[in-house]
């Protein structure tokens, strides 16, 4: 259902249904649909280590003709002479043709006029990236801007995320760490019984 809709929100409404978004997913979904709503193709690609290395994987596409799993199956190599890689090396947003020979072309099955990349970013760490383009269209320039104030939000609560996640696995780890002390203390008092 969600790929027949485009979501009317402005940034402000944007950004509000971010800060409501309590998991990963959730947050990355916003993203995707507010971008959705002046682009024709939506992607997320996920940065993730494997075992060739730093790599980028699909997480999920809003497209006429792909869905999630045929995007899940998509795996690249962080480094290379293609637009995610150079969105890697620059941590800067790409925006422009893709050359013939991209794999995000054989991936979409078109060479669109013009594709937006931008980095999702914790700090300067880059987690992934969103894909945009608007098939044989210019992309809107309003569009670019908007996701220009969006996506730094989103880096924001993916950060936050992860501190709470640090955060309650500490907690959770400081009682146990407490009662392994203690077991290993009552073990000593014992063998010095």
């Amino acid at each position: 259902r969600r790929r027949n809709e485009r979501v009317l929100w402005t940034v402000d409404d944007a950004i509000a249904e971010l800060a409501l978004a309590d998991e990963r997913d959730a947050m990355l979904d916003v993203v995707l649909r507010f971008a959705y709503r002046r682009l024709s193709t939506v992607a997320i690609f996920i940065q993730q280590r494997t075992a060739e290395g730093l790599g980028f994987v699909g997480w999920d596409v809003i497209d006429p003709l792909l869905g999630r799993k045929d995007i899940a199956s998509f795996a690249l190599p962080a480094e290379g002479p293609h637009g995610l890689g150079q969105v890697q090396s620059m941590r800067s947003p790409f925006l422009g043709p893709l050359k013939r020979e991209d794999p995000l072309v054989r991936l979409f099955g078109r060479r669109p006029r013009a594709v937006v990349l931008m980095p999702i970013l914790v700090g300067d760490r880059l987690l992934g990236v969103l894909y945009g383009d608007a098939s044989g269209r210019s992309i809107p320039p309003s569009a670019l801007a908007e996701l220009h104030m969006v996506m730094p939000r989103l880096g924001k609560g993916l950060g936050n995320l992860i501190l709470r996640k640090k955060r309650a696995l500490r907690a959770q780890l400081g009682a146990p760490s407490q009662i392994v002390v203690g077991r290993l203390l009552d073990g000593a008092a014992e063998e010095a019984a």
